[in-house]
């Protein structure tokens, strides 16, 4: 498959920068080829293994370009370039996103208010441990000062 001439796309970047929807598909299908190579090539350069896809990528960064009102790209290479951008940046938030899920970070942290209790209807292991529990307060030893 051979790539669009920049005088095959003029018309097409017009029509879009115009908010014309159909010419801004058209010219991503235009393109398809192009933004998937640049896709593959960002994932590349990614650090460590992702699991995400090289079509889920160029998927996520053309919406991403599509949703922005005032798209201004006078060429092919302009295009591409923002193109890239956005996947870099897509990636980007991609790798922080898992880092803080891998670090616990969707956990919230809330203190303890209240002591936990032996309960007699708990599980078995309750069950052992309230006696246990209770006989040592019981006899917890008191401490005194041998020299008084």
């Amino acid at each position: 498959m051979h790539a669009p001439s920049d005088d095959t796309l003029a018309p097409l970047v017009v029509r879009a920068e115009q908010g014309d929807r159909p010419a801004r598909e058209a010219l991503f299908t235009a393109l398809y080829a192009d933004l998937h190579r640049l896709a593959q090539a960002q994932l590349r350069r990614a650090p460590g293994p992702l699991t995400l896809g090289t079509t889920t990528l160029l998927h996520e960064a053309y919406l991403e370009i599509s949703e922005r009102d005032a798209a201004a790209f006078p060429d092919r290479n302009r295009f591409l370039g923002y193109a890239a951008r956005a996947m870099r940046g897509l990636i980007i938030n991609y790798v922080r996103d898992r880092a803080v899920q891998k670090r616990g970070g969707d956990l919230t942290l809330s203190p303890s208010t209240s002591r936990a209790t032996a309960r007699p209807d708990g599980p078995p292991s309750w069950r052992v441990l309230a006696p246990l529990s209770t006989s040592s307060q019981r006899s917890s030893p008191t401490w005194r000062n041998s020299s008084t």
